[in-house]
């Protein structure tokens, strides 16, 4: 996969889905959690936080571990404790170019590793990281999200 800004990471996953589902099919759970994921992303890149809340569980958990200079939102629970710590973390980076190298949707769950680039806003500071992004979906709706980003050498 190529690097891309954060509004095309949507539709790089499905062509890679596809590609993916010809080699070997997903089942109908696999193919609308995936299609859950990308609507998901066009809201959160377009801002459109009230959307994202819809495609959340009521008791929806979010966790993730990061280098400390992100100013990040760690924890949260619940949908409108979940938006909020989404919408803070996006607003705290900018010039994002998110680099999918891989995605696996299995039973409830699709998985994402990629590289970013980017600048922290407070400090203008370029920030390179490889991440791991799990999500877990019940009933059509994220359920847990869960992601580990490291540093990955410099930007």
């Amino acid at each position: 996969m190529r690097q891309v800004s954060l509004a095309e990471v949507p539709e790089v996953l499905g062509t890679e889905f596809a590609a993916a589902d010809a080699k070997s099919p997903a089942t109908e759970e696999e193919r609308a959690n995936a299609e859950s994921l990308q609507r998901m992303l066009h809201a959160i890149a377009a801002g459109r936080f009230d959307e994202l809340r819809e495609l959340l569980a009521p008791d929806v958990a979010f966790e993730l571990a990061a280098p400390p200079r992100f100013p990040w939102t760690r924890r949260a629970a619940g949908q409108d404790a979940v938006v909020a710590a989404i919408a803070h973390n996006f607003s705290t980076v900018r010039d994002q170019m998110p680099h999918p190298l891989t995605m696996l949707a299995r039973d409830d769950t699709v998985m994402i590793m990629a590289r970013e680039t980017g600048r922290l806003v407070e400090t203008g500071e370029a920030y390179q990281v490889l991440l791991a992004h799990q999500f877990t979906f019940r009933d059509g709706r994220l359920a847990h999200f869960r992601s580990v980003s490291t540093d990955d050498g410099p930007a």
